[in-house]
């Protein structure tokens, strides 16, 4: 089943966080969805991959995968991704033994991690 890069995500949607020097080990989760149209129905395996490069070179994490009957799937998940150095670039692909398909929709965010307040204070009179 040949990998299809479907497009290159937008240097404004990567996370860079600053202070990142060589060798550096570190971890980001991407928020990665499509929704993918065959021409016809099929029983065929599909999966949708979040690829990257960093310091160490080109990686892929299979974000979802389907076998379905229908003619459109939804494929979506959360990509934890482990990366050495500078994310340099990022795509999504999909794998499938489809000949024909049409991407509906595609998303890929960074997912916000939460920041934890402290509990309000309360004041009594």
């Amino acid at each position: 089943m040949p990998l299809l890069k479907l497009t290159d995500v937008p240097e404004h949607i990567l996370d860079k966080p600053a202070g990142i020097k060589t060798g550096t080990t570190w971890q980001s989760e991407y928020n990665v969805a499509a929704w993918i149209r065959f021409d016809q129905s099929h029983s065929d395996l599909c999966k949708l991959y979040l690829v990257w490069v960093d310091e160490l070179g080109e990686h892929r994490h299979c974000v979802d995968q389907c076998t379905t009957s229908s003619v459109s799937s939804l494929l979506s998940g959360i990509a934890k991704l482990k990366l050495v150095g500078q994310l340099r670039s990022m795509s999504v692909a999909l794998a499938t033994a489809q000949s024909t398909y049409h991407v509906d929709e595609l998303y890929v965010q960074p997912v916000k991690k939460e920041t934890k307040k402290p509990p309000a204070k309360r004041f009594f009179n």
